[in-house]
């Protein structure tokens, strides 16, 4: 739940929000498609979430295991590519 709404999703948004520059036809746009976006992972947060307990059981401890390992090495990578956005925004970079 912390990935769903913790810091980064709201970094996210903010971000995005403030790329926007006046009420134009174009920024209507990105507040629909950031809209859209939060409500599609809404939609597949509630449906994995409720699903969660047949998925447990279908996968089985060893491969809940694999999963949990591979979404903590994302988690690091994600963390890691703001940091370097981070430095590279301060020292005026552009580190991709």
């Amino acid at each position: 739940m912390p990935g769903l709404a913790g810091p980064g999703s709201i970094s996210v948004v903010v971000a995005t929000a403030s790329q926007i520059g006046g009420r134009t036809a174009e920024s209507y746009l990105v507040y629909s498609g950031t809209i859209i976006g939060i409500a599609i992972t809404v939609l597949i947060a509630w449906l994995v979430l409720r699903t969660a307990t047949t998925l447990g059981k279908l996968m089985g401890p060893s491969s809940i295991d694999a999963m949990t390992r591979i979404f903590g090495f994302l988690l690091v990578c994600i963390g890691v590519q703001f940091l370097l956005t981070g430095i590279g925004d301060f020292y005026g970079l552009s580190i991709a």
